[in-house]
């Protein structure tokens, strides 16, 4: 290598190859204005008469720092105070310097702008050599922060061991054919030159936050930056904080050496970095696999799990075997987890994982502890327009299709009579574990209430019920969970001719009714409220006294008996004395029948030994005649029975 030819700044893709072209000290050009760049070691070479004319057919390799003004061309202030005093060497042509920073070979490595990770494989004094994964390999330079300590006796910084990992970027290809390396702590620009051939190449610099500034932070990259707080890969003002006094990666996005502007962007870096990290850790994933994972954020269809470098979405129905409301329910941010790896979009970079995977599987103890015919109990979990799904056992949910919620209501949504969150009683009606399914019963839960809807209720009894629903012709009154009695309006009241129930009733009403007829088979159920009101004969009743004589009609006589009426509606029973019986004077004009009347008229005309008593036979005779149909006569009350409404009477 030409030792006239002085090195270009190390920092982008051609750093290594490019030369730094040094002015020779002249009396119009003083030995400050060479750039602190060249080798103080290096001899100048002798000025030419004529000057090397710039080739148009020297392309510039891209990503290659922008070459020296030569002359002719503008100059860089900072760099060389006069164009026209620039002379180049008879043996330095113009096309060595072309050949440094031009496009090389087609067989010689390309530089990188990103880091890549290599493998230390030796050592020597000068630096490391690194194995990238290339056919021959690379090596990183020492530090020249480290060579000066060590040429002044101080301790150097530690170098990287044989077998350890680290960062690098390729930066060229030196004359002995190693790819030229640069580590991280070599991209911090030492000039304004160094930092517009970053700028011209994309590469990243490295520089200090040195405090935050109106809209952004300031930065120290050899010179002050500016890098907005939309670029800094920061949301809040605390991770804007946290960057103050810490090392970070960015790239010039605008830059003006005249303004001494220099506008930096690090979340693009960032985005490459992740990007380039979510590529790796999916190429060393497989759907199967058991990862450690960070709980990063949570929503609320589930949480996304930092898995190294990626996020795996774990949604909420994979975070446990049952039902969950939220998945803040069961995990907090910063937790650790181990999860199963469902399923991997590398087009998308979208990965799937779930927790519930990795915990012992709940249906395997459905076979011991859930019957067919069982009734238990579960909480509602889903509605769906076929059923509802009841959670039976934690992570283990049985379907009760709509058909089977209610024996006595036609249910069209399953929310008429349930909720999520309800818990209820279930019938098993089948287990099938290998499908993984349960079928269960609600209204077989609460059995069918027709079934005992005689023996709670009997004909004749009395109950309380609510009146459920008014229609023209009755109204529904509910006696029993799930069971309607019909109220006919005629069944209503006796009081007087109904037009329509609600005269009387209103929906929600409690009424006390009687059973009047039970169809179990055909689920009819016939209740009246009129046959409770009181009958005539319980309101006479209500009014009589044992002993109490009363005036009554003889309505019919059968046998030894006579139906005596006392009232309206009203009829007593008086036993008849036999023939045999006892006699009894009966004076005339006690009664109002003629036929007895003529008895004793003709008793009383024959005469009789007694003072005018007719005989003894004629008396009974006369009594006999005395109790007939339609006549009219005074009763005791012998005996009142108000359960089965008898009235006992005797003749007084």
């Amino acid at each position: 290598m030409n030792p006239d030819v002085p090195a270009l700044p190390t920092n982008s893709a051609a750093d290594s190859a490019a030369p730094t072209l040094q002015e020779p000290p002249t009396e119009s050009s003083p030995a400050e204005a060479v750039p602190a760049a060249a080798d103080d070691g290096a001899t100048p070479a002798e000025p030419q008469p004529e000057r090397q004319e710039k080739t148009a057919a020297s392309p510039q390799q891209p990503g290659a720092p922008a070459m020296p003004a030569m002359p002719g061309e503008p100059a860089d202030d900072d760099f060389l105070d006069d164009d026209d005093d620039i002379e180049i060497p008879d043996d330095v042509g113009y096309d060595q310097i072309v050949k440094t920073t031009a496009a090389q070979p087609e067989e010689a490595p390309e530089t990188t702008k990103e880091l890549i990770r290599g493998t230390v494989v030796s050592k020597r004094h000068d630096g490391v050599f690194v194995d990238i994964g290339q056919k021959a390999e690379a090596f990183l330079p020492l530090e020249p922060s480290k060579q000066s300590g060590e040429q002044s006796g101080e301790q150097p910084g530690e170098q990287p061991e044989i077998g350890e990992s680290i960062e690098v970027i390729v930066t060229g290809q030196s004359h002995q054919g190693y790819l030229q390396l640069s580590s991280l702590q070599t991209q911090r620009p030492s000039s304004w030159f160094q930092l517009e051939a970053a700028f011209n190449s994309g590469s990243t610099v490295l520089g200090k936050v040195t405090g935050t500034t109106k809209g952004g932070l300031s930065v120290d990259v050899g010179v002050r930056a500016f890098m907005p707080a939309s670029r800094s890969g920061e949301r809040s003002e605390e991770g804007l904080q946290a960057l103050v006094g810490q090392e970070i990666r960015a790239r010039i996005v605008q830059f003006d050496e005249a303004d001494r502007n220099v506008v930096l962007d690090r979340r693009a870096v960032l985005n490459e970095e992740r990007h380039r990290s979510r590529e790796e850790a999916l190429a060393n994933l497989s759907v199967g696999e058991t990862v450690p994972g960070t709980v990063r954020t949570l929503r609320e269809f589930g949480a996304f799990v930092d898995i190294g470098g990626i996020d795996g979405l774990l949604h909420i129905s994979d975070i446990a075997w049952r039902h969950i409301k939220s998945p803040a329910d069961e995990l907090h941010i910063g937790q650790k987890l181990q999860v199963k790896i469902l399923k991997i979009d590398r087009s998308s970079q979208k990965i799937g994982v779930g927790l519930k995977q990795t915990l012992p599987e709940p249906w395997n103890q459905v076979a011991d502890r859930i019957f067919v015919d069982e009734t238990i109990e579960g909480t509602v979990t889903k509605l769906k327009e076929f059923g509802v799904f009841v959670e039976v056992l934690p992570g283990v949910e049985g379907l009760v299709r709509i058909s089977d919620m209610s024996y006595t209501q036609r249910v069209r949504h399953p929310s008429e009579l349930v909720q999520v969150g309800d818990v209820v009683k279930v019938l098993v009606k089948n287990v099938d574990v290998k499908r993984k399914r349960i079928g269960l019963s609600l209204k077989e839960a609460l059995g069918d209430p027709w079934k005992k809807l005689a023996q709670e209720h009997p004909v004749n009894s009395v109950t309380t019920g609510t009146v459920r629903k008014i229609m023209h012709f009755g109204a529904f009154v509910n006696i029993a969970d799930g069971v309607d009695g019909l109220l006919h309006i005629s069944d209503i009241t006796s009081d007087r001719r109904l037009n329509s129930p609600a005269e009387v009733l209103r929906e929600g009403q409690d009424v006390t009714v009687k059973i009047l007829e039970i169809n179990s088979e055909n689920r009819k159920l016939k209740v009246g409220m009129k046959q409770l009101e009181p009958t005539e004969v319980e309101s006479a009743m209500a009014q009589m006294t044992v002993g109490e004589v009363l005036t009554g009609r003889i309505a019919k006589i059968e046998g030894d008996k006579a139906t005596v009426e006392i009232g309206d509606g009203v009829t007593g029973i008086c036993a008849i004395k036999p023939k045999s019986g006892s006699k009894k004077n009966v004076a005339l004009g006690q009664t109002s029948d003629l036929g007895s009347l003529k008895t004793m008229l003709e008793s009383a005309w024959r005469g009789t030994d007694d003072g005018g008593q007719p005989p003894a036979d004629s008396e009974e005779a006369a009594e006999q005649e005395q109790l007939t149909s339609g006549s009219v006569h005074s009763f005791r009350v012998t005996r009142l029975d108000k359960t089965t409404g008898v009235i006992e009477l005797a003749p007084v």
